[in-house]
C-alpha cells in the first residue's frame, strides 16, 4: 500500500476547511497545510489536523502550489482545494485505490465534480492529476490557473473529488438575473449609453452589487466602507430600468425545472421559487434604498418638491441649505421686467418693489428650506405668477387711464399703490395653494422632470457651472420611482412554470426500428430537448406583447403527393405530355432527411417539447425558447394535463409541430405541413420560421390546428372552422347548435349575446348554454347518418372588445384569469380558458354560415339546400375587412353594394370578373401601409388608370381632420403607385395636393369587405372540395337518403358587427332569431316526446319503493332527460365520412366515457349542485364515526342499504351521493322539493350525511371484496371445462 501527503494551500477558509479535511481522514498519511495570509479562524483550524507553513502571497498560485509539495515526504501527494470534498461513496473508492498503488503510476487522474443540479447530481465533471509520484517533483506552472503538465505512466481512477462552494452570504440566484439584463438596459441609462458592453459589464458587474450588499448586510461599526457616490447612482438607475423590464408585461417569464415524478410537488416548487426570485430582487433594491411593489401614489407637488430634495442632496453630496436663493429671485425679478407686456404699463416701475417685498415675504413665510423653495418652484411653475400679475397691472392701468381729470388719476394712483401689495399677496397665496394639488398618474413624470430641472437650474447659478446637468437624469428616474406604479406591483418574477423529463431513454422502439430508424430523430429530438411534464400558471392574469398583431403566413402541403396513379402518365406516343404531370414539389424524404440532420446538431437548450396524449390524434409540439412565451396561451386554450415519464418513453406521434426553426431548415417557397410516414401512417408535421412576422400565438395556434385537421381528414373526418355549442331548454331538451366563417365574422359575439341574453331571462324557454368549440371543431358521422361534433379547444382565443361589456363581467373570473395579446392594439386579443367541453361527440341539430356584414338585418336566413348552402352561401358570406385577416379588401364584393353610383355600376359591369386580378395592395414595410398598385395584368387590353378613376373620382375622405375630395387619379407605373389629386377647403381657399391612395382611403369611402369570405382558415386546399361534398352527402340523408343529418336545418346568419353602431345589437338581433329557429326544429324532432316518455318510466320504476308511488318532480325528470340524450350521444358509432362503414375510434379522447348501444339508462336522484353540497360536507365522515353512538347510527341506515338502486355508468362519487339521498329520503329527512331545489343541508346536519355515507361506503366495499373473492372462483370452473374441450379436439 503506497502513503500519501495531502498538501494544501488556504487563506481565510474557516467555513469550510474542517469540513475537506475531515472527508479525507485515514486517507491521508500526512497533512501539509500552506497559509498565504488568513485573517479569519483558519490558522486556529489548520494545526488540529497536520502541520502549518507560512507563505507569503506574491500573486502567484503556482510559487504557493510548489512551495506546498516540498512538504510532502509520503510516495504519492495528493492535492485539494479548501472547497473540495470526498463524498463516503468517493472515501471508499480512494481507499481502495490507495490499497491497489505499487508505484509503477506517476499520475492518477480523478474526476473533478463542478456542476450540479438542484437535486446535486453532477451535471458536468473533467479528470485532473490529482495524486502524483512524490519523487517525480511534479511542478506547477501558471500565475493564476495554475496546473501540473502530467508525464510518465498515467493511471485513471473512479473517485471523484466534489466541489462544493460555501454557504454565500448572498444568494447567486438574484445576480444571474442582474448580470443577464444589464445587456438589456444599460443603453437606457445616459451614463452608460455611449460605452460598449464590455466597458459596462466590467465596471458595474455583479461585484459592484455584492460590495454594498455585503457590507452592509450586517452592522459593523469596526468596518469602514466607502461607497463611490457616482457609481451608487448609476447603479441605482440600472437597477430602476431592470426592475421596469423585468416586471413589464412585454417579458414573459418562464420557470423550468427538473421533474420529479411528483407534480403536485413540481407545480409547488415552481409557485415557491418564483417567491424566493421575487424575494431576492426586492433584497438588491432594498439594498439601494429603492422602493419595490409599490402601488401607484398621486403626490401633490409639495410632496414631489420635498423628494426632490432628498434626492438632490444624496446625489450632488450639496446641501439645500448652500443654494443662493437670492440669485435666483433676482433673475426671475429681471425676467418680469424684460416681458413686453410688463414694461407697457404705466405703474410697471412702480410696482417692482411691492412684488419684490411680496416674493421675499414668501419666501421668509415659509420654515424650512424645501418650503421655501417650493414657493420659488410655483411662482415660476407655467409662467404663471408673471401672467397673473401682468394681468393685475393692466387692469389697475385700464382704471388709471380712463381718469381725464389729473387729480383724479393722482388719487386713483395713490389708491392703487395702497391697495397693490394686499392684491400682490392675493395673487401669492392663490399660486401656493397649487402646492396641494394631486397629481394624476400620467403627469407624474413631465411634473418631476419641471421639479428636477428646477433643481438643476438653482445649483447652476449658485455655483455658476453646468457640471451637475449630469445628474437630472438619475434625479427624474429616482424621484419618478418614488411615486409611480411599479411593474412588480402588478406582475409576478415568473408568469408560467414547467417541470421537464430530459435525458431518458424510450421503451417504445416503434420509431427507431421503422424503416431502419430514418425517424428515430423524433426520439432523440424529445431525449435531448426534454419534455414537459407538468406546468402551473405562476401569474393569474398575463400580459404580452408581440412583434406580429396577426396571422402572417397561410399554410399549403409542401411535400409531393402520392395521388398521381401509374396509368395516369403519357404514353410513348405523347413524350412531351409529361411535362403537366411533373410536381415541382420535394418529396417528403427531402424534409425528413432534412430534420434529421438538424435535430443532430441543434443546441438542446433553444428548444422544449410537449406531448399531448389525449385527443382524436396524438400531438408533439416543438417550442423554440422564443415562442416558449406563448406556454401561457397554450395553458388556457388547450386541455392540459401532467405527462408521467412512462407516458412519453412510449409515446408515438401522430402530428408534429415545430414552432421557430431556423429559415433555412426548410427553404421552401411556402410554408406549410408534409407526411412523415410512420409506423401507424402519416405523421403530419409543420415547421414555422422564427421571424418576428410569426411572434403572434395565432402564428402557434393556426399550425398546430392546420396539423391535427390534416390527420382528422386522413382518418376520415372533416375539419370545420366554427363554433359549436349546446342549447338546453326548460324541459331538458337539447340542441346542438354549429356556426362557421372565417375569423372576424361574429361567431364567438354571437354565442356572448346568446348567453348574456340567457343570463338576463331574455331568452324565454331556454335553461343553459353549454360551449362545446370557440374556433374549431371535427366533424364525423355515424352509422345511422346523424352528423357529430367534437371540440378541440378547452379555452377561447378572441378580441374580448367585441363582446359585450356585460358578458365580461358576469363571467369576471374568467377574464381576469385570461393571457392577455397587444393589449393596445386594434386585434387585441384575450386567451380564456374553461369555456368549452371537449370530452365527448355532440350531435348537430343546426348548422349556420356566418357573416358580419350581410345586406340584410342581422338574423337568420333559412337555406333548404345543401348543396346551394355549403358551395355558395357558406363559402361567399359577407365578412367585413377587420384585423384579424391578413387579406386586403375584395373590389368586386365591395363594389358590388354600391348600385347607385354609375360609375361604380359601370366598373362592375365591364371589368367585374377580374376587377381583383388587375389590382392588388402592396405592402410598404418602411411605413407599415397597403397601397393600392397594379398587379400588372392585362395592362396592355385594360386601361388600369381609367379603371381606378371611376371607383374614386368624385368621393370625399377625412384625414387627419381633413375633409379631402377626389378629383383625378394617376398612376406611376415605376413606383406602381395611384397618386389621387384632391382638394379641400382652408380658410374659404381652396387648397390641392395630392395624396397616394392606400388601404385606409378605400376603406373610408367604402365599407371594405374582406377577400377570404368565409371557408377555413385553418384547413388547407388539399381534398377540400372532396370533404365539402362529403359533408352535402351527409346532410343529404346518405346514399340512401335516409340518414339522420338530413334534418339538420341550415341558414345563414347575419351578426352585424361589421356596421358601424351594431357591434353590439347585430348579435343580439342574431341570438333572438337562433331562438326562434330552435322552437321551429324542435317540431320536427319526434324523439324528444319519446325520450321524455321513457325516462319518466325509468325513474319510477327504479325509485317507486323509494317515494312510496310516483315521483313527481319536473326538475329531476328534467336532469334526467338532459342526461339521457347525452348519454345517447356517448352511444355513437362514429364512421369516416367517405365511408359509413368504416368505424372512427374516438376512445383516446378527454375524459371521454363510451356507452355501449344496448346500455339501459339509469337515472339519478342527484343533481350536480347536491353533489358538489354531500361531498363536502361528508369529507370527514370516517373521523365522525370513530365518536360514541355514530357507529349505531349508521348501522340504521344500513339496514335499509338492499332497498335501493345502485345507478350506472357514474362516477363512484356520484354513486354514493345518489344512495345517501335514497337513504335520506327513505328515513324521511327530505323529499323530492328538496331535490329539485338542489339543497339539503337546511334539513339534515352533518352527522347524519357522515352516518349515511359510512353506511353506502362499508356496503359497496363488500360487494366489491365479494366480486373479487367470486372471480377466482369463477376462473377455476371455466379452466377444466376448457382442457375437456381441448381434449374433445
Amino acid at each position: 500500500m503506497a502513503t500519501v501527503s495531502l498538501c494544501m494551500i488556504v487563506r481565510n477558509e474557516e467555513k469550510v476547511l474542517a469540513r475537506c479535511l475531515d472527508s479525507v481522514r485515514g486517507i491521508a498519511d500526512e497533512i501539509c497545510i500552506t497559509d498565504t495570509g488568513s485573517t479569519d479562524k483558519t490558522r486556529e483550524i489548520a494545526p488540529k489536523y497536520g502541520t502549518v507553513q507560512a507563505f507569503p502571497w506574491c500573486d502567484d498560485f503556482s510559487a504557493a502550489r510548489n512551495f506546498s509539495f516540498a512538504q510532502a515526504r509520503m510516495d504519492y501527494t495528493l492535492w485539494l482545494d479548501a472547497d473540495d470534498v470526498l463524498l463516503p461513496s468517493d472515501r471508499q473508492k480512494l481507499l481502495a485505490l490507495k490499497a491497489e498503488l505499487d508505484g509503477t503510476a506517476d499520475v492518477v487522474m480523478l474526476p473533478y465534480h463542478t456542476g450540479f443540479d438542484e437535486h446535486g447530481r453532477p451535471t458536468f465533471f473533467c479528470y485532473r492529476e490529482r495524486l502524483l509520484k512524490t519523487s517525480a517533483h511534479f511542478r506547477w506552472q501558471g500565475a493564476v490557473h495554475e496546473c501540473i503538465a502530467p508525464r510518465g505512466n498515467i493511471r485513471y481512477g473512479d473517485a471523484a473529488v466534489t466541489h462544493r462552494k460555501p454557504p454565500c452570504a448572498y444568494s447567486d440566484r438574484n445576480l444571474k438575473i442582474y448580470e443577464n439584463l444589464l445587456a438589456q438596459v444599460y443603453k437606457k441609462v445616459p451614463a452608460l449609453s455611449d460605452m460598449d458592453f464590455n466597458t459596462v459589464s466590467s465596471r458595474y458587474s455583479k461585484a459592484v452589487i455584492l460590495k454594498y450588499i455585503t457590507n452592509k448586510k450586517t452592522f459593523q461599526p469596526n468596518h469602514h466602507v466607502l461607497d463611490n457616490p457616482e457609481e451608487k447612482n448609476v447603479m441605482r438607475e440600472i437597477l430602476i430600468e431592470m426592475e421596469n423590464l423585468l416586471f413589464s408585461d412585454s417579458k414573459m417569464k418562464i420557470l423550468a425545472i427538473n421533474a420529479t415524478g411528483d407534480p403536485a410537488l413540481d407545480k409547488a416548487k415552481l409557485e415557491g421559487l418564483n417567491a424566493i426570485i421575487k424575494k431576492y430582487i426586492r433584497e438588491i433594491l432594498l439594498h439601494f434604498n429603492l422602493p419595490f411593489e409599490k402601488e401607484s401614489l398621486e403626490p401633490s407637488r409639495k410632496e414631489i418638491i420635498r423628494t426632490a430634495g432628498e434626492c438632490f442632496e444624496e446625489i450632488t453630496g450639496i446641501k439645500l441649505s448652500e443654494l443662493n436663493l437670492n440669485i435666483w429671485v433676482d433673475e426671475f425679478m429681471r425676467n418680469l421686467r424684460d416681458l413686453p407686456e410688463f414694461k407697457g404699463l404705466l405703474i410697471s416701475q412702480k410696482s417692482i418693489g411691492y412684488i419684490m417685498d411680496t416674493v421675499a415675504e414668501g419666501i421668509a413665510r415659509s420654515p424650512e428650506i424645501t418650503d421655501k423653495i417650493l414657493y420659488l418652484y410655483l411662482l415660476n411653475n407655467d409662467n404663471s405668477f408673471y401672467k397673473l400679475v401682468c394681468k393685475k397691472l393692466q387692469y389697475f392701468d385700464e382704471k388709471i387711464k380712463s381718469c381725464d381729470d389729473a387729480e383724479l388719476r393722482m388719487f386713483t394712483e395713490e389708491f392703487v399703490s395702497e391697495i397693490l401689495p394686499m392684491q400682490l399677496e392675493e395673487l401669492s397665496n392663490y399660486i401656493m395653494r397649487k402646492k396641494d394639488i394631486k397629481i394624476a398618474e400620467s403627469e407624474i413624470y413631465a411634473v418631476t422632470r419641471r421639479v428636477v430641472r428646477f433643481y438643476i437650474s438653482m445649483i447652476k447659478r449658485t455655483r455658476g457651472t453646468d457640471y451637475y446637468n449630469r445628474y437630472a437624469h438619475t434625479m427624474v428616474r429616482i424621484v419618478e420611482t418614488a411615486f409611480k406604479k411599479q411593474n412588480s406591483s402588478v406582475n409576478e418574477m415568473v408568469q408560467h412554470g414547467i417541470s421537464l423529463y430530459k435525458g431518458f431513454a424510450m421503451e417504445n422502439k416503434a420509431l427507431e426500428t421503422f424503416e431502419g430508424g430514418r425517424i428515430s430523430w423524433i426520439n432523440e429530438l424529445m431525449s435531448k430537448c426534454g419534455v414537459i411534464s407538468s406546468e402551473q400558471p405562476v401569474q393569474q392574469h398575463t400580459r404580452i406583447v408581440t412583434d406580429a398583431k396577426k396571422r402572417e403566413y397561410p399554410f399549403h402541403k409542401i411535400d409531393r403527393t402520392e395521388s398521381r396513379r401509374a396509368e395516369a402518365l403519357p404514353s410513348d406516343d405523347h413524350p412531351t405530355e409529361y411535362i403537366r404531370y411533373i410536381d415541382t414539389r420535394p418529396d417528403s424524404s427531402f424534409f425528413t432527411n432534412r430534420l434529421s440532420r438538424f435535430v443532430r446538431n441543434m443546441d438542446s437548450d433553444d428548444y422544449r417539447c410537449k406531448v399531448v396524449k389525449h385527443g382524436i390524434v396524438k400531438e408533439l409540439v416543438i417550442f423554440q425558447k422564443g415562442y416558449l412565451k406563448y406556454l401561457t396561451d397554450n395553458y388556457r386554450l388547450n386541455y392540459t394535463e401532467d405527462i408521467s415519464l412512462k407516458d412519453i418513453v412510449n409515446f408515438v406521434p401522430d402530428v408534429i409541430s415545430l414552432l421557430g426553426a431556423p429559415e433555412k431548415l426548410i427553404s421552401f417557397p411556402q410554408i406549410g405541413y408534409f407526411d412523415i410516414k410512420g409506423p401507424s401512417g402519416n405523421i403530419k408535421t409543420i415547421v414555422t420560421p422564427l421571424k418576428k412576422e410569426a411572434d403572434y400565438f395565432g402564428d402557434v395556434k393556426k399550425p398546430r390546428l392546420t396539423v391535427i385537421n390534416e390527420k382528422v381528414k386522413e382518418i376520415g373526418g372533416i375539419p370545420r372552422h366554427g363554433s359549436l355549442f349546446l342549447v338546453e331548454e326548460n324541459d331538458g331538451s337539447v340542441f346542438v347548435i354549429e356556426i362557421n366563417g372565417d375569423s372576424g365574422v361574429g361567431k364567438s359575439e354571437m354565442i356572448a349575446a346568446f348567453v348574456l341574453k340567457w343570463l338576463r331571462n331574455n331568452l324565454e324557454g331556454i335553461r343553459s348554454v353549454k360551449m362545446i368549440a370557440g374556433d374549431m371543431f371535427h366533424e364525423f358521422q355515424d352509422a345511422d347518418g346523424n352528423l357529430y361534433g367534437i371540440g378541440t379547444e378547452v379555452g377561447d382565443f378572441s378580441r374580448t372588445t367585441d363582446f359585450d361589456p356585460d358578458y365580461i363581467k358576469y363571467y369576471k373570473f374568467l377574464f381576469e384569469s385570461s393571457a392577455d395579446s397587444n393589449v393596445d392594439d386594434r386585434n387585441a386579443r384575450s386567451t380564456v380558458s374553461g369555456m368549452c367541453d371537449i370530452t365527448m361527440p355532440y350531435r348537430v341539430d343546426i348548422m349556420l354560415s356566418a357573416s358580419n356584414y350581410s345586406k340584410d338585418e342581422g338574423g337568420i336566413t333559412r337555406m333548404d339546400n345543401p348543396e346551394n348552402f355549403l358551395l355558395y352561401i357558406d363559402a361567399h358570406g359577407e365578412r367585413k375587412e377587420k384585423a384579424t385577416s391578413g387579406d386586403g379588401p375584395n373590389f368586386q364584393r365591395t363594389l358590388k353594394r354600391y348600385t347607385a353610383d354609375k360609375n361604380i355600376v359601370e366598373v362592375i359591369s365591364r371589368h367585374g370578373n377580374y376587377l381583383d386580378d388587375i389590382l392588388d395592395w402592396d405592402y410598404n414595410p418602411i411605413d407599415r401601409q397597403y397601397y393600392l398598385a397594379s398587379s400588372y395584368k392585362l395592362l396592355d387590353k385594360i386601361d388600369v388608370t381609367e379603371v381606378v378613376r371611376m371607383i374614386f373620382v368624385g368621393h370625399s375622405f377625412t384625414r387627419d381632420g381633413i375633409r379631402y375630395t377626389i378629383e383625378d387619379v394617376a398612376f406611376d407605373m415605376i413606383q406602381n403607385r395611384f397618386t389621387a389629386s384632391t382638394v379641400y377647403e382652408d380658410e374659404a381657399e381652396k387648397v390641392y395636393t395630392d395624396i397616394v391612395l392606400d388601404r385606409r382611403i378605400f376603406s373610408s369611402i367604402f365599407d371594405a369587405l374582406a377577400s377570404t369570405p368565409g371557408g377555413q382558415p385553418f384547413i388547407a386546399e388539399e381534398d377540400q372540395v372532396e370533404t365539402v361534398h362529403r359533408l352535402i352527402e351527409c346532410l343529404r340523408g346518405g346514399k340512401d337518403g335516409r340518414g339522420g343529418a338530413r334534418h339538420i336545418q341550415c341558414g345563414v346568419l347575419s351578426t352585424e358587427i361589421g356596421k358601424k353602431g351594431r357591434e353590439i345589437t347585430g348579435p343580439q338581433k342574431a341570438a333572438a332569431a337562433l331562438k326562434q329557429l330552435i322552437q321551429e326544429v324542435r317540431v320536427n324532432k319526434p324523439e324528444i316526446n319519446e325520450g321524455k316518455i321513457k325516462v319518466k318510466r325509468l325513474i319510477n320504476e327504479k325509485y317507486y319503493h323509494i317515494f312510496g308511488g310516483e315521483m313527481n318532480s319536473s326538475e329531476l325528470w328534467r336532469y334526467n332527460f338532459y342526461l339521457y340524450q347525452l348519454e345517447n350521444m356517448r352511444k355513437a358509432d362514429l364512421r369516416r365520412m367517405d365511408n359509413r362503414n368504416k368505424r372512427v375510434d374516438i376512445s383516446n379522447l378527454v375524459d371521454f366515457h363510451p356507452v355501449a348501444p344496448d346500455h339501459e339508462f339509469s337515472p339519478l336522484l342527484v343533481n350536480p349542485n347536491l353533489n358538489i353540497e354531500l361531498s363536502s360536507f361528508s369529507e370527514t365522515f370516517e373521523e365522525l364515526m370513530s365518536f360514541p353512538n355514530y357507529p349505531e347510527f349508521a348501522e340504521e341506515f344500513a339496514a335499509k342499504l338492499d332497498r335501493l338502486y345502485i345507478a350506472d355508468g357514474y362516477s363512484e362519487e356520484t354513486n354514493i351521493n345518489n344512495m345517501i339521498v335514497q337513504l335520506l329520503i327513505l328515513e324521511g329527512y327530505i323529499s323530492s322539493d328538496d331535490l329539485a331545489q338542489g339543497s339539503v343541508i337546511e334539513k339534515v346536519n352533518r352527522e347524519t350525511i357522515a352516518a349515511a355515507k359510512h353506511a353506502v361506503v362499508q356496503y359497496l366495499n363488500r360487494q366489491r371484496s365479494e366480486r373479487a373473492a367470486e372471480q377466482p372462483r369463477t376462473a377455476a370452473k371455466k379452466t377444466p371445462e376448457k382442457s375437456k374441450q381441448e381434449r374433445n379436439k
